[in-house]
């Protein structure tokens, strides 16, 4: 199995060791808005494979998901660019809506044309458990 991983930060880094540690795929194909970051990310993982099972990590462009059973979103402008950290702030991670649905709008249709058959699988910290309002999903899905 191929898995992609969009978003080489902190999210994107742990979700590629743990698929490295755990043997989730043959293949991990990582990307990010920068190709060497994604580069020492995958580099990094790499050097430690050799103990874990068979798994080839590479780094790559949105054209080497094709064929990758699962793609994980892990990009996004974290709490702290995006002035979310006030816990007391009624707006708090909602204030990252707009920037995220740009960066989506972007990526999403790229994946999709490499990789039509991947489920995609969106992972963010902290997770965000409050529910969307069916408005506030109808308004995301419009624009």
């Amino acid at each position: 199995m191929k898995i992609g991983i969009v978003g080489a930060g902190k999210v994107g880094s742990a979700c590629a060791l743990a698929a490295v540690v755990r043997g989730s795929a043959r293949k991990i194909v990582i990307l990010d808005r920068t190709r060497k970051r994604a580069k020492r990310v995958a580099t990094d993982l790499l050097y430690g494979s050799p103990l874990g099972p068979k798994t080839e990590v590479v780094d790559g462009d949105y054209d080497d998901l094709a064929g990758a059973a699962l793609v994980m979103i892990t990009a996004g402008i974290n709490e702290k660019a995006g002035g979310a950290t006030d816990r007391n702030d009624p707006q708090g991670r909602l204030r990252l809506l707009d920037t995220n649905a740009g960066i989506y709008r972007e990526i999403v249709p790229r994946i999709v044309r490499a990789a039509p058959k991947a489920v995609l699988l969106v992972v963010t910290d902290p997770p965000d458990p409050s529910p969307i309002s069916p408005a506030t999903a109808q308004a995301m899905a419009v624009s």
